[in-house]
């Protein structure tokens, strides 16, 4: 494993490359092609295109990020640029966007969505304030939609839909505020980076979960979901870390092609042999999320190279490691190598020319984590754990 000058250094471009890492330069790109993207649709619909006057107006500069970053906003211009009515009824759209048009009028602070929620989380002054849902808060067209955002697209992550979220604890706020401080020393550049392309947290209970601490959805960006309060701070920074680079990596991925769609044959998929035999756990993964847990996978390599270190330096300040955690640098590496390796022979099919050029410069990061014989070791060691069997299917 590099060293700490090394791993600092692979942070900063973590952090800061002009394309894959500046947060700003990302959410610039994403919010300007929403703004066109709403533009797009609101020919035609009158309402939408006042929305579009008043968030065009320098008054509201800031107000338009937050709109534009509002899961029911983004969730709702895709219907409508899919040709509309696809997923919501039209009138039910109407009134999502009547309900942002007031908030943009009334001068509410924050993102529509997160209008009844009453604790956020603050990671820094850089950073936008995260709201924890609250699944009490007042009833509006756009957190109606949220609620069926939840059960359309996380069915697969739990059960029991309709009992999914809780009101945020007292406890669960200081924990998230605590798995920031241990973040914000183990990765300080990349932390405040990703944790940027979060704005709504919701808390999920604990008993309803089945096999998933935490989760997120391209197609509901912006939002991550945890369990009630993660056992530890060292679990409550993994895991806010994992899911917020899910949603960076969604930003990225807005304004430019990544993953392009394959006429003809129909997709290969890439077996995560990690999860083979294991209950309630899909091991064939389509191209596509073979790619996203790539981006993951790299980055958590370097959280778990940094957080050994720490922890014999700082376990005092936040509890004892956890056992589930004794190894995981070289599982997480060997994970990120298998990926990397299996995902070469589709590049040239699969990835546009910036998902190439994204892909190469992971894969050039993750060298420099760790280098290239020992890497070969963990991906060697994972292969054997799992055991014999087809590694791609069709």
């Amino acid at each position: 494993i590099a060293g700490d000058d090394v791993l600092r250094a692979v942070e900063a471009e973590f952090a800061g490359h002009p394309l894959f890492g500046d947060t700003r330069s990302i959410l610039d790109r994403e919010h300007a092609l929403s703004l066109l993207q709403l533009e797009a649709v609101s020919r035609g619909r009158p309402l939408l295109r006042e929305l579009c006057l008043e968030l065009r107006q320098e008054r509201n500069q800031r107000a338009a990020i937050d709109i534009l970053k509002d899961p029911a906003v983004t969730t709702g211009i895709a219907d409508l640029l899919r040709g509309g009515g696809e997923r919501f009824p039209s009138d039910e759209t109407e009134a999502v966007f009547a309900a942002v048009l007031h908030h943009l009028r009334n001068g509410t602070p924050g993102m529509p969505v997160a209008a009844g929620c009453a604790v956020h989380f603050r990671p820094n002054d850089s950073t936008p304030p995260i709201a924890l849902w609250d699944p009490s808060a007042p009833q509006s067209p756009v957190k109606q939609r949220f609620d069926s955002l939840i059960k359309t697209y996380f069915s697969s992550y739990f059960s029991r839909i309709g009992a999914i979220l809780e009101p945020p604890e007292p406890a669960f706020a200081k924990s998230l505020d605590r798995g920031w401080d241990l973040l914000s020393i183990l990765l300080p550049e990349l932390s405040a980076s990703v944790l940027a392309h979060t704005r709504m947290l919701g808390v999920v209970s604990g008993s309803v979960a089945v096999g998933a601490r935490s989760a997120t959805n391209p197609l509901l960006p912006s939002t991550i979901f945890l369990i009630q309060c993660p056992p530890t701070t060292w679990e409550t920074a993994s895991l806010l870390l994992h899911e917020a680079l899910h949603n960076k990596l969604t930003d990225m991925a807005a304004p430019r092609l990544l993953i392009r769609p394959v006429a003809g044959r129909g997709p290969q998929k890439i077996r995560a042999i990690w999860h083979t035999g294991r209950p309630g756990r899909n091991a064939d993964w389509p191209i596509r999320r073979a790619y996203y847990a790539f981006h993951v996978y790299v980055h958590m390599a370097l959280f778990f190279a940094r957080l050994e270190r720490l922890a014999e330096s700082r376990g005092d300040d936040f509890g004892a490691l956890p056992t589930f955690f004794e190894g995981r640098l070289e599982v997480t590496l060997g994970r990120a190598g298998y990926l990397g390796e299996e995902l070469v022979p589709h590049a040239d099919r699969y990835f546009s020319r910036d998902g190439r050029m994204l892909f190469a410069w992971l894969r050039g990061m993750l060298s420099r984590i760790c280098d290239t014989e020992a890497l070969r070791a963990h991906v060697e060691r994972l292969r054997e754990r799992a055991g014999p069997g087809p590694r791609e299917i069709a």
